[in-house]
């Protein structure tokens, strides 16, 4: 047997003393002075625990290809590292497994051991990325710092996950204090999100925001036209649109916003109709209450337009009705006696003379009309030195009418009295009733001849039909 890599030169002493005593033949069997090989030796290999730590073939040598025997090395003869070994420098322990940051070294001893490598090299100390930068310190591997994976948010736990060898993940999730972690930032708690149909309530949903009641009002679109607008589990859903359909079929129908909850309808009417009072007219309509308006879109659309031409005021005792500024008017019937509406316009109606046949006159188809009409009338009464005037005159009403007559006479300073059912005096007399009758009787001593005037005014309501009767003339 072959054994190679012996350092201990008490080992090797032992194997010659051994030698010696088989007779001094180390020859192949004993006492040829052959080198003894295990099976010479006390019938036994000498394992490493019995030759002072030295490191011993533990196997029988490989035969050669050629049939000799190999050099006996460890990697030919399947040496194994069993123990500590015998060293006198480094180089000859660069084989000794070492942990990291570790280094083989031969000891003051003269055995491989390890020892501490150099300082700041890379190495793992716990196969976890999240401690950064590891690295050997006195032969020990140091786990580094944690990375920073605070995001700076005071509402959420942060946390570093190891990926891989030298990869890691930082994870951000939502705490229970602090408001709520949405899209990236803090969120208050109570803040409502900006469609108001949910809140921040971190108690209840750390990572998002928490639904509020379902039809709770909000605002979906901004838009005022879409009315109503209510929460749908947490969404804001649009109400049904304004209501601005006027049903005219001579309008187009909008609505316009004027804010998130406020609108206008617009009904724009056709440029050929006029939509008045919720109903809608052709052009040139008339008026259905009023003759004298008409639909004229080219001045309105909304609203009636006045019109011109002729009309019925439905007033008979106006005649020549025509329309203007939209109103149905006429000139007012008059009697024939008009205009005669005050002393200065007295219808002049002759002379009579006093006390003769024919000295009363009568004229009818009068009327007190329009409404606060007076009519005048003027004429002589022409008397003698033996026969003096006495003026009057006398209505009778066509339908029981109530008028005032009075009588006066244009002598100043004259003295006079009235005839019965008159009264007055100082040259003027008046009668009020249905056939009232007025007379001026002068004093002696006035003119024999007089001019007399006389005044017809109606007391009740006018009327162009009403008619009455003037007689004038010599009362005596």
């Amino acid at each position: 047997m072959r054994i190679s890599h012996f350092r201990n030169s008490s080992w090797f002493g032992l194997l010659l003393l051994v030698g010696a005593c088989g007779g001094g033949n180390f020859s192949g069997d004993a006492g040829d002075g052959a080198v003894p090989d295990a099976s010479t030796v006390d019938g036994a290999v000498p394992d490493a625990s019995t030759v002072d730590g030295g490191r011993v073939d533990t196997g029988s040598p490989d035969a050669a290809p050629d049939g000799s025997l190999d050099d006996g090395s460890i990697a030919d003869t399947g040496l194994v590292d069993s123990g500590p070994r015998l060293c006198a420098s480094d180089a000859e322990c660069m084989d000794l497994g070492v942990a990291p940051c570790e280094v083989p070294v031969c000891g003051t001893d003269g055995l491989c051991t390890p020892g501490p490598g150099p300082d700041g090299v890379a190495c793992d100390a716990d196969s976890n990325a999240c401690t950064m930068d590891d690295r050997c310190i006195a032969g020990a591997c140091v786990a580094g710092a944690a990375p920073d994976c605070d995001d700076g948010l005071t509402c959420t736990d942060d946390a570093c996950t190891s990926t891989g060898p030298g990869t890691y993940e930082c994870t951000h999730t939502g705490s229970a204090t602090g408001g709520c972690f949405i899209d990236g930032a803090c969120v208050a708690a109570g803040a409502s999100a900006p469609d108001g149909c949910s809140t921040c309530d971190p108690t209840s949903e750390p990572v998002g925001y928490t639904p509020v009641i379902d039809d709770t009002p909000c605002n979906a679109d901004s838009n005022g036209c879409s009315v109503d607008d209510h929460c749908v589990s947490g969404a804001c859903v649009p109400g049904p649109a304004a209501a601005c359909d006027d049903g005219l079929s001579c309008t187009a129908d909008t609505c316009t916003s004027s804010g998130a909850n406020t609108y206008s309808c617009e009904m724009a009417v056709a440029s050929t109709s006029c939509a008045i009072a919720g109903a809608c007219y052709a052009d040139t309509t008339t008026n259905p209450s009023n003759a004298c308006e008409i639909c004229k879109p080219a001045a309105s659309r909304t609203a009636w337009s006045s019109s011109t031409g002729p009309c019925n005021d439905g007033n008979r005792c106006t005649t020549g009705d025509t329309c203007s500024g939209g109103v149905c008017g006429g000139t007012p019937l008059l009697d024939a006696a008009e205009p005669n509406n005050s002393r200065i316009q007295a219808r002049p109606l002759g002379a009579l003379f006093a006390r003769i046949s024919g000295n009363r006159r009568a004229l009818a188809g009068l009327t007190g009309y329009p409404t606060f009409d007076q009519d005048w009338f003027t004429f002589q009464d022409i008397g003698s030195s033996r026969v003096l005037a006495t003026p009057g005159a006398h209505v009778q009403a066509g339908f029981s009418q109530l008028y005032e007559v009075c009588v006066s006479v244009n002598f100043a300073g004259v003295r006079s009295s009235c005839g019965a059912g008159s009264r007055g005096g100082a040259g003027r007399c008046c009668a009020t009733g249905s056939s009232p009758t007025a007379v001026v009787i002068p004093d002696p001593t006035a003119p024999s001849s007089l001019t007399a005037y006389v005044q017809v005014r109606l007391v009740g309501v006018a009327s162009c039909t009403d008619t009455y009767t003037l007689t004038y003339g010599d009362f005596p």
